[in-house]
């Protein structure tokens, strides 16, 4: 980020999944795709992060704390049925290189 003046981006609204599950253009071993697995805050447990926002918000990570730029990034938690499970989380850039990088098929 060059400075830390706020700029509002606008964002479409996600009318379906399909518009945010999309595979990577480089696809391993057939339909699997590389993809980093992150935590949800209070489990031990990590899941597959099926898509990272481009742009960072300013938001508060820890509750009183300040504001900082941070990558919004939506994890898999379970395929379904009925309907996938997605959770929302936000998390520093630098500590998105601290997790684990693995093929989930897609």
């Amino acid at each position: 980020m060059a400075n830390d003046n706020l700029i509002e981006i606008s964002i479409p609204a996600v009318q379906g999944m399909e518009d945010i599950l999309k595979p990577s253009d480089r696809p391993v071993m057939g339909k699997q795709r590389l993809v980093r697995f992150l935590p949800v805050p209070g489990t031990n447990q990590v899941f597959p992060c099926i898509w990272m926002s481009p742009y960072r918000s300013r938001e508060q990570l820890e509750t009183g704390g300040p504001t900082e730029p941070l990558v919004r990034c939506l994890l898999l938690v379970s395929k379904g049925p009925p309907k996938p499970d997605v959770v929302c989380v936000s998390m520093r850039p630098d500590d998105l290189e601290k997790f684990p990088v693995a093929p989930v098929e897609w």
